[in-house]
This record gives structure tokens, C-alpha cells and sequence, in this order.
């Protein structure tokens, strides 16, 4: 082993509790519900500084704020075509609730997409990078979005 396409990867466990429910989709999630998501950030790099990627408290310093904007809210999905959804966001913003505004349907999948985006601009380092983003639905689902292995 010498070393070579070897890096370092560190991983911070955040938690937020989101609502929501999927349009034209012919389940049980096509009706209101929420979730206690937890999301992991992986970040990765070739080299340490002081004998670190990048501290855990500066990194939940990037990731906090953007999962503030989630936390307790009622995601809703712009492009949505299901009159419910359109209705419910009617009924949300009439009462003031906190909502998440997304122009995609709030999945697992698509959050972890959304996450990785705004995580990888706000980490703007060139010395480290966001190697992924998991996003666990329940305890036992989850979806992961990144870079290739």
C-alpha cells in the first residue's frame, strides 16, 4: 500500500423534523405526515490541517442554518400539479406556519441532492469537499447523494 487514491473522511450526524407529502404519489405518503430525518455529512480530503479535515464545530456551523430552515416546517413542493398540495400551502400560509418552499418533490432522494448542493457551496474550501450526503428517512431507510466512489 502506498498510499495512493487514499484520503480522509470525517462524518457529523445532524438531526431536523420535517412534514410533508407526495404529490401523485399512490401510497400511504400521498397524505400529510412528517419525519425525524437525520442527516449525515461526509467530508473529505487528501491532506489535514493541524491534524484535521475541518473541525466538527465549524462544520455544524455551515450545516446548522441551513437545517434550521427544515427543522419543524411543512415541506412544500412548488411545482406540485395535486390540489391538496396547493390547498394545504393555502391553509399554511393563512395561519402563518412555517413551510419550506422546494420546486421538487421533498424525497429522500431529492433532499439528499438538495443537501449536498447548498453544503458543498457554503464549504467552499479548496483543501476539503463534501464526499456525501445521507439522509435517513426513518431508522432503517435512507438515500445518499455524492461523489462517486
Amino acid at each position: 500500500m502506498n498510499g495512493k487514491n487514499k484520503s480522509f473522511n470525517i462524518t457529523k450526524e445532524f438531526s431536523f423534523v420535517l412534514g410533508h407529502t407526495l404529490d401523485e404519489h399512490q401510497g400511504k405518503c400521498k397524505n400529510a405526515h412528517g419525519h425525524n430525518y437525520r442527516i449525515l455529512v461526509t467530508v473529505q480530503s487528501n491532506e489535514l490541517n493541524n491534524g484535521m479535515i475541518i473541525d466538527f464545530y465549524d462544520l455544524s456551523k455551515i450545516v446548522q442554518p441551513v437545517l434550521e430552515e427544515f427543522d419543524h416546517a411543512f415541506a412544500i413542493n412548488t411545482n406540485a400539479l395535486d390540489i391538496f398540495e396547493k390547498d394545504l400551502t393555502d391553509v399554511l400560509k393563512k395561519h402563518n406556519r412555517k413551510i419550506i418552499e422546494l420546486p421538487f418533490r421533498s424525497t429522500t432522494e431529492n433532499l439528499s441532492r438538495y443537501f449536498f448542493d447548498r453544503i458543498s457551496n457554503l464549504l467552499d474550501c479548496s483543501s476539503h469537499q463534501v464526499l456525501k450526503v445521507t439522509v435517513y428517512e426513518t431508522p432503517t431507510s435512507f438515500a445518499e447523494y455524492g461523489e462517486k466512489g
